[in-house]
Formats: C-alpha cells, sequence, structure tokens
C-alpha cells in the first residue's frame, strides 16, 4: 500500500474524528488537514536529503524510516572552549543538562544556593542539601509546566507545539527561494531572535536575505535591478533616513559621531562594493547590516505578517489601536551575525556566530533540527515565567539567573563555567522541563512551546502594566511561607490573572478553522512571543486584507525597554576587540567604530 494511501486514510480518520465531536467535517478542513500532512511530508523529505539521501521517498517507506534525529549543521548546546591543537570530536553533543552541571561542584553548589532565595522555594528547605534543593525546584517547575499545558484546549496544544516545525518549514522555503543553505536561515533567525517577538524576528531575517540574495524585491517600489546586490547603490532616500529627526526632534539612532564613520564609508556604494574593501570579516559584517538597515527602513513598508505554528504567512499584525506594527531592527551586531550566517561557507561557521548563551544556541537547534532526540529547549523569559507562574520580565531575578545575565542590583549571579561551557541556571531549567515533556510524551521544545504560549495567555502584557505582579509574588511568598501549597498558589495564581475559566487564545487561532489566524495581535518583547487576545471560542474581529510581505521602518518599543534592551540583553559580555569595529556592550548591544582601517 502506497504512503499516499496512508496519508489519505489519516485525513479521513481526522475529519471523522471531528465529525464524531460534533464539528461538520467540511471539504475545506479535511484538505487543510491534508496540506498538514504534506507539509510533513516535505519536511522530511529535506531533513532525507540534507543528509545525503537520494531524491524522493519511496511509496512504500514511511517518513518513520527516516533518520530524524540530527541535522548535520546542529551544533552544541554549550559552547566548549577547545584547547589549542585539538579539535572537538565532531561525534561528540555537549548538552546543557543536570549531569554536565554536577561535573563543577563549586558551580553546582553556588546555583543551589541563589535558588534558595527564590519566591517558589519554601523557607524550610534553607538548610536542605544543595541535591535536595535542586531536586525540590526541577519538580516544582515540571509541575508548574504540567499544569500550564493541562490548562490549554487538546485542538490548540496539538498546533501549538508545531511552532519548530514551521521554523524548520521556514527555513526550508526560504532556502529555495534564495538559493542558500537552510541552516544558513535558520542561523539568521536565531541570530535576530534576542528580546525580539516570533513574528518580527522572521520578518527581520526575511529583509536581510531580501537584500543579500533576494534582489531587493521586497521595496515598495522594485528599483528594476538586475543584479541589486553589486547595482543598487546607497540611495538618496537612506542619506535622508539617516539624517532624519523624529516628531520630538530627536536625530535617528545611528546618526552619532560614534557611527557617522561607517555612514560615510557607506555612502554611494552598493552591497557588492563593500566587499572589495580591505576590512576584517567582523567589520565588514557590521557595515553590510547598517547598509541593510538603511536601506530597510528608507525603501520598505513598515508591515509584518502573523505566523501560525505551522510556518504560514498570514494576515498584518496590528497594534491595539488596529495600526499597522512595525517589526523594528536589533542591533547592528545582531543583524552582522545574521549576514554573516547567510554568507556561511560551512555549517561549522553556525557554532561560534550563535555565541555562547544557551538560549540562542538551543533555538537554532530547534529550527533547524526540530526531531533531535538531544532535548534541545528554548528557554527566555517567558519559558522562565512559565516554570514559575509568575509574570517576569527580562530584569528579573530569575530570567536573570537563568540566562547568564547581570541580575538586579545587589543580587549575586548564578555564575557559569569556561571549562564547561555551562552559563547560568539553564541546564536546572532544561531539566525540569524535559521531564515534563517526558510526562505527556512530547519532546521538550513541544512542551516549551505549549507552555510558552500559555503563559503569555496568563500574563498578557497588559496585566503586567499595573499591579498584578506584585499580587501575584504575594501569594508566592505565602507559599514560600509555608501558609498556602503549591495548588493553593496556583488557584490563586490563575484568579488573579483572570483565567479561572480558561486562557486567552493565541492571535494566530480562530475557532472552526485550521491554518487561520486569530484576528489581532497585541505586543510583545522577546522571540517567540506570540500575542494573545480575548478567551478561546470567542469570535475574531475584522482582519485587515491588505496583508503583504512585511517589513518596517520604525519600533514602537519604549525608549526605556530599548535602554533595559542594551543594558541586559542576553549577557553583557567583555569587550570584544574588533579592528575598526569595537563592540563594548552587550551581546545584543550596538558596536562603536573606531575608524581605524
Amino acid at each position: 500500500m502506497s504512503y499516499t494511501v496512508k496519508l489519505a486514510k489519516e485525513v479521513l480518520k481526522t475529519s471523522r474524528k471531528r465529525k464524531a465531536a460534533g464539528g461538520s467535517a467540511p471539504l475545506y478542513d479535511a484538505m487543510s488537514e491534508w496540506r498538514k500532512l504534506a507539509d510533513q511530508v516535505y519536511g522530511m523529505h529535506q531533513q532525507h536529503m540534507a543528509k545525503g539521501g537520494r531524491a524522493g521517498i519511496g511509496h512504500n517507506n514511511p517518513p518513520s524510516a527516516i533518520n530524524l534525529e540530527d541535522h548535520p549543521a546542529w551544533i552544541p548546546q554549550r559552547l566548549v572552549a577547545e584547547k589549542a591543537g585539538r579539535k572537538r570530536d565532531p561525534n561528540d553533543r555537549p548538552k546543557v543538562d543536570m549531569e554536565t552541571l554536577r561535573s563543577t561542584p563549586k558551580l553546582y553548589s553556588k546555583q543551589a544556593d541563589v535558588i534558595r532565595s527564590y519566591k517558589n522555594m519554601p523557607e524550610n528547605m534553607a538548610g536542605a542539601s544543595d541535591d535536595d534543593v535542586m531536586g525540590h525546584f526541577i519538580n516544582h517547575v515540571k509541575d508548574n509546566l504540567l499544569t500550564l499545558h493541562d490548562a490549554v484546549p487538546e485542538h490548540i496544544r496539538e498546533r501549538s507545539k508545531l511552532w519548530y516545525d514551521g521554523g524548520r518549514k521556514i527555513s526550508d522555503d526560504w532556502s529555495q527561494k534564495y538559493s542558500v543553505p537552510n541552516y544558513s536561515v535558520a542561523g539568521a533567525i536565531a541570530a535576530l531572535s534576542p528580546q525580539t517577538d516570533w513574528y518580527a524576528n522572521v520578518s527581520r531575517a526575511e529583509r536581510v536575505l531580501d537584500a543579500l540574495r533576494g534582489n531587493g524585491q521586497m521595496a515598495i517600489s522594485p528599483h528594476g535591478k538586475t543584479d541589486f546586490y553589486n547595482e543598487f547603490r546607497f540611495s538618496p532616500e537612506m542619506d535622508a533616513r539617516f539624517n532624519s529627526v523624529n516628531a520630538k526632534g530627536e536625530a535617528y539612532s545611528l546618526n552619532k559621531d560614534v557611527y557617522k564613520p561607517v555612514y560615510e564609508m557607506l555612502s554611494g556604494k552598493s552591497l557588492g562594493e563593500l566587499d572589495k574593501l580591505n576590512l576584517p570579516p567582523k567589520e565588514k559584517a557590521v557595515a553590510k547590516a547598517m547598509w541593510i538597515r538603511l536601506y530597510d527602513e528608507a525603501h520598505n513598508s513598515s508591515a509584518h505578517k502573523i505566523i501560525t505554528p505551522e510556518g504560514d504567512f498570514s494576515e498584518n499584525v496590528k497594534n491595539n489601536d488596529g495600526s499597522e506594527k512595525g517589526a523594528g531592527w536589533g542591533s547592528l551586531v545582531e543583524i552582522a551575525k545574521a549576514i554573516r550566517s547567510v554568507e556561511a561557507q560551512d555549517p561549522s561557521e553556525l557554532s561560534q556566530l550563535m555565541g555562547e548563551k544557551h538560549k540562542v544556541r538551543n533555538f537554532y537547534n530547534n529550527i533547524i533540527s526540530p526531531y533531535s532526540q538531544h532535548g534541545d529547549v528554548t528557554m527566555d523569559t517567558h519559558a522562565v515565567a512559565a516554570g514559575l507562574l509568575r509574570p517576569l520580565s527580562g530584569s528579573s531575578l530569575e530570567v536573570a539567573h537563568n540566562l547568564d545575565t547581570s541580575p538586579p542590583k545587589g543580587n549575586p549571579g548564578a555564575g557559569g563555567s569556561d571549562v564547561t561551557g555551562i552559563r547560568g541556571t539553564y541546564p536546572v531549567f532544561a531539566e525540569a522541563y524535559r521531564r515534563a515533556a517526558a510526562e505527556r510524551n512530547l519532546l521538550p521544545r513541544q512542551m516549551q512551546s505549549i507552555t510558552w504560549e500559555a503563559v503569555r495567555s496568563l500574563f498578557p502584557d497588559t496585566f503586567k502594566r499595573g499591579k498584578n505582579a506584585g499580587k501575584v509574588d504575594e501569594v508566592w511568598d505565602q507559599y514560600r511561607a509555608g501558609k498556602i501549597n503549591r495548588d493553593q498558589a496556583v488557584n490563586q495564581t490563575f484568579q488573579i490573572a483572570g483565567a479561572s475559566n480558561g486562557l486567552r487564545p493565541p492571535s494566530w487561532y480562530r475557532e472552526g478553522s485550521s491554518g487561520q489566524p486569530y484576528a489581532s495581535a497585541q505586543g510583545s518583547s522577546e522571540q517567540g512571543d506570540v500575542p494573545v487576545t480575548g478567551a478561546y471560542g470567542e469570535s475574531s474581529g475584522g482582519m485587515d486584507r491588505r496583508a503583504r510581505g512585511g517589513f518596517t521602518s520604525s519600533s514602537s518599543e519604549a525608549p526605556q525597554e530599548r535602554r533595559r534592551r542594551s543594558e541586559v540583553a542576553f549577557g553583557s559580555h567583555p569587550v570584544h576587540k574588533i579592528p575598526g569595529i569595537h563592540i563594548v556592550t552587550s551581546e545584543a548591544g550596538e558596536p562603536t567604530f573606531t575608524g581605524e582601517r
């Protein structure tokens, strides 16, 4: 029996289940299921080809016969310093796990100490052993994740677990469209991800790819160049953008003395002409980053699209007032890393480009190798918030400890090890996600996708702006003091969040329509954030039918949030001395141009 027939039977089975549950199982619904199954087969075929397989999967061979464990460009979850003259064994798979953390006893004990102080840890465990503290905390986080997972309706869970399948589909599609390896696309997306919501993240990657490999076709008015990369030169509109001021009379963010030498170097040149300059690779990438950002802001639309978990593009993202939301840009350092990912000649280059912090490395792996069996799990601010059931921010203590960023003043850091490459409490939270996933027969990245979306529903941005966060913290203070148990704390948290009767749906969801997005998308602040609105089952509002390939010219991010990002986003690194470009802030911060070439 051919595999196509098996697919057809799966489609019929799904439709019959819907009909038995009271649905009408219309033809378009069945066809949508067919499309999703076909997309999965296509993705498996792409992995098969990436591993050197022959074109075409045999009709009698189901996808389960294909080894889906690792894409050849999978990278270690932690960046281990290689000793001079000794290269890493390509068969080694360094993971961020408790075994590795325990191999450095001092770091293990230090992290147990900082965890003892958390609101989610009972005070009566102050004198417990390090192992008991770690064990209790991991189980506590695991139980919270399972509570969130189970609060999401099954039909939503079945789709929200697909976010990285969708990311892989986008990488494969753009690999063909732009003639670059799919690992380069995944690397560009991951490099642009810090402190960025998923919709904007993908849009930024598309703009970088379009400028480098796409002939500038995303521009509002296509320039008619047959070779955009080499023929389109720095335009008067780009000059105007660099010298612009906003409504408050403030100069454009890059129009500063430290950037003017880069601007002067770009003037009148195409991207291709920058390749001919005698510049180090890192400095050249930063110069291209400024060129692309100025080009995009001067010539491209500010719109970008909602994306479904399956990797399909839908309507434009909207602000709460109905206006189109801009995707904005991250730092020149991030854009430069995306450029170098696109230009990478070998997948081994991606490991260094993804940096030393675990979140971006795991995010890259989740996109390029979503069915890896190594427990890759992307944990950002909301992933920590999900594990603790608290409305945290990027500057919260527990988030800083997980991501190994600077903690709030007066608090100790979680530390890391140059020997093992472990950074922060990431392995502790990762262990909890892996245990929770195992209890629901999921991959860790699927548990993260489901609960990450659920916690955004439980604590939307509007919830965090008032005194609600303090009220939730008071509940967990009572838990810490032993006045209430975990179940009581969970119930009170859900009541404060207004979720006693159910969670709000994600922005892409519309009841009764497979693959269709929900009506509007609210603001969000970090990669993977999928804005939420309303409650499951509510009808959707009007949707803008003017959606088109989305770019942005500005960000609606508040100035104080931009400052916070520069200070704490993914780690304050030591000064990186690069000839000509001097990176003096965090990994997500802007470089400083010295003018030395």
